[in-house]
């Protein structure tokens, strides 16, 4: 069975430490795409994405050749002060049309903090892990990836 996933971000939450309004702009530059994929009978499986773009077959999975990439999004701000800020995204369950589930746990890229300030946005990269627990679900999944972008205060 041939699976293709193609995930869309469409939504993300910024907070404050401190309750100080800062403008900041997060814009995606490209989804989160894992490619197509067969699925060994009888077995769970796991796919990964790195934040960097590789792609891994961690079990029960057959890769097929094709696009695949993490989702990219640039972070930027109009404030003169560098602003630090971290980014975090929480695992989803994604559907099919027919109503099956599977999980994507999210993996950001391996800087733990970014610092922004006007005219030096940031490119943060966003893979994941799917874990399929029946190999049985088909066809085309998706789900919205919420990333949340927080100020960090030392």
């Amino acid at each position: 069975m041939e699976k293709s996933l193609l995930l869309f971000v469409v939504f993300f939450c910024i907070s404050t430490g401190k309750g100080l309004a800062q403008k900041i702009w997060v814009h995606q530059n490209q989804d989160l795409e894992f490619g197509q994929f067969i699925i060994d009978q009888g077995s769970s499986a796991q796919l990964k994405i790195s934040a960097d773009g590789q792609r891994k077959a961690l079990s029960g999975i057959y890769l097929m050749p094709g696009n695949f990439h993490p989702a990219a999004f640039t972070i930027s701000t109009d404030s003169h002060t560098p602003i630090k800020i971290k980014v975090e995204s929480e695992s989803r369950g994604m559907i099919n049309g027919a109503g099956e589930n599977i999980i994507l746990t999210p993996e950001t890229s391996f800087t733990e903090y970014w610092v922004i300030q006007q005219g030096f946005p940031v490119q943060v990269y966003i893979g994941g892990t799917l874990d399929i627990l029946d190999s049985q679900v088909t066809g085309n999944f998706s789900a919205d990836i919420v990333i949340k972008v927080s100020l960090y205060n030392d």
